[in-house]
């Protein structure tokens, strides 16, 4: 099951900018929605793999266009 809040076109424009590296499937939301915090998980409704910095600063416009906030995910800690 993917439940997705994100607006359809934000996702189409994602997938548009960044092939293969937009991913709302629940193994992935749910990997990137805990940390070793005690705090309970809160799954992300997608999740963007960019590699350099111009693919964020265009996923953070794209976002801000679309009025979705963007969370950083490190490495979980």
């Amino acid at each position: 099951m993917t439940m997705n809040r994100l607006p359809a076109a934000l996702i189409e424009t994602l997938e548009h900018m960044l092939p293969g590296r937009v991913s709302i499937t629940l193994a992935v939301r749910e990997h990137h929605g805990r940390d070793e915090s005690h705090f309970p998980p809160a799954l992300p409704d997608a999740v963007v793999f960019p590699h350099t910095t111009d693919e964020v600063a265009a996923i953070a416009r794209a976002c801000h266009a679309a009025g979705v906030p963007m969370i950083p995910f490190g490495a979980g800690s």
